[in-house]
This record gives C-alpha cells, sequence and structure tokens, in this order.
C-alpha cells in the first residue's frame, strides 16, 4: 500500500532527483548529448540564433495560425489532433479586427510558440518595421521568430487543410509531440 510522505521526506527526494537529473544534463552538455538527455524528459531544443536555444516544453508548445480561413476552427483543431497535436496547442487569429491589432513583435524570441502558420491577412499590421509584409518582416528575421510556414495553394495565400497538413508537416511543434 502507498503512503503519503511528509513534507522533509518528499523535500529530500525531490532535491535529490533534481541534482541528479541537473548533473545528468551538465554532463549531457559537455559531451554533445544533450538534445538525447532533454528528450528522454520530454523538451526539445528549438536554435533561434548562432549562439541561442531555447528548451521548449510541450505542455507550453503553441502554434499561432494567422490569417482569414476557408477553414472552419474545428476542422483546423482535428487536423491537428490527427498528428496528435492538441487543439490547446493551437492559437487562431482569423478575425479582421483582431489581426488588425497584433503585434508581430510579440512573437520575438517567443518561448512559447514554435510556429507560425500564416495565410491571407492585409498588408496594414503592427510591428512590420519598414517591410512591405509580415511575412518579408519575418522571413528577414526568422532566426528571431517561429518557425514560419506559408500557407499557400497554387500560388496563392489559402488556410486550407490541405495548407495546413503541409505545414504541420514541416513543423517545429510536430517534433515535440512526436
Amino acid at each position: 500500500m502507498d503512503s503519503i510522505l511528509g513534507h522533509e521526506e518528499l523535500g529530500e527526494i525531490i532535491n535529490s532527483i533534481t541534482e541528479s537529473i541537473s548533473r545528468e544534463i551538465l554532463l549531457a552538455n559537455r559531451t554533445g548529448n544533450l538534445e538525447q538527455v532533454l528528450s528522454k524528459y520530454n523538451h526539445l531544443i528549438q536554435k533561434k540564433e548562432e549562439n541561442a536555444q531555447i528548451i521548449i516544453s510541450p505542455n507550453k508548445a503553441k502554434i499561432l495560425i494567422l490569417g482569414f480561413s476557408q477553414v472552419s476552427k474545428n476542422d483546423i483543431f482535428l487536423t491537428f489532433k490527427h498528428y496528435g497535436i492538441p487543439s490547446t496547442s493551437i492559437d487562431i487569429i482569423d478575425e479582421e479586427s483582431k489581426i488588425s491589432q497584433f503585434n508581430i513583435d510579440s512573437l520575438l524570441y517567443s518561448q512559447t510558440y514554435t510556429d507560425l502558420f500564416i495565410g491571407p491577412i492585409k498588408h496594414s499590421m503592427k510591428g512590420k518595421g519598414g517591410y512591405e509584409s509580415i511575412i518579408e518582416y519575418v522571413k528577414a528575421n526568422r532566426n528571431a521568430f517561429p518557425t514560419l510556414a506559408v500557407l499557400m495553394v497554387n500560388g496563392e495565400l489559402k488556410i486550407t487543410k490541405t495548407s495546413i497538413k503541409t505545414a504541420i508537416e514541416n513543423s517545429t511543434i510536430l517534433q515535440v509531440f512526436k
């Protein structure tokens, strides 16, 4: 029969495990095996800059879909579910007023969003600097933003089940949930 530990006993166990895992991670980093050890604990490293990396936990990893969609939100969620990605990991901004108010710079060095899926949007958005479009801005600063997927069908920006499936198959978040 399992018993409930007291505060002190539980604290000692937690400290011992924390020290052990910390040593394992430090050694793995020194020997070039950090990704293997982190995957053991269900974490993934996402490269952001040449010398900077962000560790992403599956319970925090998200995708942002930005644009006017031809697909219902429910169908989008079902498409992600097919790949094992829960709906809680997907944020969708598809209303014109919310898109125009969204500041793309809020995604700079994001520790939450692993991917940014962009479909058809108006060019007037906050935070695009001197760039013609948000897509150009994100591409020019790709190391500072989540992984970009431009949702296109036949050369046109479109959010469809097919464009979403293609983006998911090349996404960072899919690696997190594998």
